[in-house]
């Protein structure tokens, strides 16, 4: 009801109501109201902002506009992608028009499904089957909070319609046999959503009792207590997984008063796919990871303060690009840290080994016992010598910029 607000169209946007978002919630509400006294019980109640607001100003923020928990049974989100058929539009994949909504979303009102009540493709631009196509892949990957999805199936601005060519039809008729899509209305009307359980996996470093030498050698994390991403749990973004052999890893960590150490064995059938060179390497095959210099950080705090901190470990191309190592808060390279790559010799895959200062880090030494947020994820880039994917150990993509959503390091 009263969709898209948050733009210009439409005469109960909040543009057109005094710029204030309470007068739409109390049209919503009223609404509402009316059926509720009239005991009509066979209506859900859908609130659907654009998934961007324009005007971008504060009052128009769609989150402000939210009629209630008591009032609302879906959160959706209507947009589209435009291509090139008008002068302000370009070519957009499907995460990008509603991911980090559907995130927030989820994030403010946990118990309410997410749906994309309005979605489509332009033809003109780029390839409307093979965007239809890749609709399973993010579903089950960074936009798994997703519960219903409405295609818009009209010739209107541009040709909508899932039949606009017959290659967009076949694409669609592909995907629906996926399980994926075995819905029904009736199941739709009485889906109801838990509260997310919060989840904090604890990782271990084990302290060392002298230096570890920098050499791709990994006897020094015999006794390590390795941090396993092997499933497609930890699948948090990408297409086309396919299976532990294409990515997977154990990662390692190990400490002592001058440097945190890591190790990394690495599956993956294209190893050491990473041209990039400084802030740039999280595009290619790398490790990254995010940590807290301060145990008594809020772990609900959900952006970085002072004393987070997030590192990269690029692989290199094993040519002219060598590994590297990246900080991006003070963006540089730790002075002192060390990395070694190698191909791994048993399966396609790689051994990362390296060392970054505690020094560098704002002088934080840990202790035995000392607990900090932590997260950890592997990058992988295959023939587009792109990231086409990314295991994260605890949280979801973005994993590094919310600490909200790391898991825990615990030194021993």
């Amino acid at each position: 009801m009263a969709h898209e607000f948050n733009i210009d169209g439409y005469p109960w946007g909040i543009v057109n109501n005094d710029k204030n978002p309470e007068i739409y919630i109390r049209a919503f509400r009223h609404v509402v109201d009316i059926f509720k006294k009239e005991k009509t019980l066979n209506v859900k109640w859908v609130w659907a902002p654009m998934n961007y607001s324009f005007p971008d100003e504060p009052w128009n923020d769609w989150t402000k506009a939210y009629p209630g928990d008591e009032y609302v049974d879906w959160v959706g989100f209507d947009g589209y992608n435009w291509g090139t058929t008008q002068s302000w539009s370009d070519w957009q994949v499907l995460k990008y028009l509603f991911r980090d909504q559907v995130r927030l979303a989820r994030k403010l009102w946990p118990t309410k499904p997410v749906m994309i009540a309005e979605f489509a493709s332009a033809e003109k631009g780029g390839n409307k089957a093979a965007w239809i196509r890749e609709i399973p892949g993010y579903l089950k990957t960074s936009m798994r909070d997703i519960d219903a999805m409405v295609w818009f199936d009209l010739k209107k601005e541009t040709d909508w319609r899932i039949n606009s060519s017959g290659m967009a039809l076949a694409a669609f008729r592909e995907i629906m046999k996926y399980p994926i899509f075995d819905g029904s209305g009736e199941a739709l009307a009485k889906l109801t959503v838990p509260a997310a359980r919060e989840i904090k996996k604890v990782a271990v470093a084990s302290k060392i009792s002298r230096e570890i030498k920098i050499d791709g050698d990994l006897n020094a994390f015999r006794s390590a207590v390795p941090i396993v991403m092997e499933d497609s749990s930890f699948y948090k973004e990408g297409l086309n997984w396919g299976g532990p052999a294409d990515l997977s890893g154990k990662i390692y960590l190990m400490w002592d008063e001058k440097n945190l150490y890591l190790a990394a064995q690495v599956r993956d059938k294209n190893p050491l796919v990473n041209k990039k060179e400084k802030q740039d390497i999280w595009s290619g095959d790398a490790i990254e990871i995010v940590l807290s210099t301060n145990p008594g950080a809020s772990p609900q705090r959900d952006a970085f303060e002072r004393g987070d901190y997030q590192i990269g470990f690029s692989t290199g191309d094993g040519k002219e690009n060598k590994p590297a190592v990246w900080n991006w808060q003070r963006r540089r390279t730790p002075a002192g840290s060390e990395i070694f790559v190698k191909k791994s010799g048993k399966s396609s895959g790689y051994i990362l080994e390296a060392k970054s200062p505690w020094a560098f880090l704002g002088n934080f030494v840990p202790s035995a016992g000392t607990k900090i947020g932590f997260d950890v994820a592997i990058d992988d880039a295959d023939a587009t010598g792109e990231r086409e994917r990314q295991f994260v150990w605890n949280g979801d993509w973005c994993f590094y910029k919310d600490p909200s959503v790391w898991g825990v390091l615990e030194f021993k």
